[in-house]
């Protein structure tokens, strides 16, 4: 399945299917934004679970259009006229108000922010926590994370909330590596500034800087205050990472489902990756395996059948996909197995969601692994 897309669009009717089988297209965009809102319209009444009525989609947009031009000051859309029934002749009677509407807005309500009210507006009215409307610095964002990521300017730290400075992971070989943090650190001021009782979103903006600029952290490691000059550069986190424990266990940790085949920045692909990492446990003898996918939030589902194939015959469903307009499907485990088999745990959290919940329900539902957390 694959969804039509916008720059400024994408509907998410699961994590897990739109990451499946995502691939930007670059589409050529009007100036007044009809072109997202169609793509919008159509993924929501193509695809959607249930049948949705085409008239109180676009009418939930029109009412979304409605109360931000009156946020920002502009004039309100005139009531919209009578829709048919028909999906397409509706779009067009919609396409003729909304045209006119955005061709007289002032600079400070553009026709971009329009048509984001209006998708986001369609997307909000089925009233399912599962579909939203992404804005694209989000949906670029996302794009990101199922792509395999990028480098980034920063310090390469990961922030826990609880405490809100709580350094949970540090980007290997990145500034923060470099100056010295280390995971379990708790930031309690930058630059003089106390953050001690900020929330994580305000911490994390106040570490933000340009490359080549520093900052100076106040890290708390339980034994008193410690003084850490960060100089901001770029970082990287890659998706998998291993190394075995004592008593001979194997230690695997997945932060992303990367879009299967995709080249990593740091030369890799995840998949052949992990093959090599499970053959280097074979070669030192590692007699158990611990796959973690705490604070995985998901990604390419295809990758999660693959991934589950190294695990699982192919003949394992993973997936079962069952909506309102009597559609039916199955996943299978792909790939290859790894010739050697062994005891295997999953770690999950209230972060592992999407293609992490059908990883570890996969392999809990065929008895090949125990699931550890909550």
């Amino acid at each position: 399945m694959k969804l039509r897309t916008s720059p400024f669009l994408s509907v998410l009717f699961s994590l897990i299917l739109l990451a499946s089988s995502f691939t930007p297209a670059a589409r050529a965009q009007d100036g007044s934004g009809l072109d997202g809102i169609q793509a919008a319209y159509h993924d929501l009444l193509d695809l959607f679970y249930r049948p949705l009525d085409p008239t109180e989609l676009l009418r939930a947009g029109w009412s979304t259009l409605s109360t931000d031009a009156d946020r920002r000051g502009a004039s309100k859309p005139g009531p919209l006229a009578d829709l048919p029934s028909d999906a397409d002749a509706a779009f067009v009677v919609f396409s003729g108000a909304y045209s006119n509407y955005v061709a007289s807005l002032p600079p400070s309500f553009t026709p971009a922010m329009a048509a984001a009210d209006v998708e986001n507006g369609m997307a909000d009215s089925v009233h399912e926590q599962h579909t939203h409307y992404l804005p694209p610095a989000v949906m670029q964002r996302f794009l990101s994370t199922v792509g395999g990521g990028q480098q980034s300017i920063g310090l390469g730290v990961r922030l826990g909330g609880d405490p809100p400075g709580l350094v949970t992971d540090v980007a290997p070989g990145g500034p923060a590596q470099v100056a010295g943090l280390q995971a379990g650190d708790v930031i309690v001021a930058a630059d003089g500034k106390d953050l001690s009782s900020t929330d994580t979103p305000t911490l994390a903006a106040a570490l933000t800087g340009a490359q080549g600029s520093t900052v100076e952290l106040s890290i708390d490691r339980g034994s008193g205050p410690v003084s850490i000059t960060v100089t901001r550069g770029p970082y990287y986190f890659p998706p998998l990472d291993s190394r075995v424990l004592p008593d001979g266990v194997g230690y695997l940790r997945l932060a992303d489902f990367v879009i299967s085949g995709t080249s990593l920045p740091n030369g890799t692909e995840l998949l052949a990756d992990l093959d090599r990492r499970l053959d280097e446990f074979d070669a030192q003898g590692v007699q158990g395996l611990i796959l973690d996918l705490r604070n995985n939030g998901g990604g390419s589902l295809q990758t999660t059948d693959e991934l589950l194939g190294r695990f699982l015959p192919d003949t394992t469903r993973t997936v079962h996909e069952l909506d309102q307009r009597g559609h039916e499907t199955f996943e299978l485990a792909g790939g290859r197995m790894h010739a050697r088999q062994l005891p295997m745990a999953v770690l999950i959290n209230g972060g592992s969601a999407s293609a992490s919940e059908v990883t570890a329900a996969a392999l809990r539902g065929a008895h090949r692994a125990s699931l550890v957390g909550q």
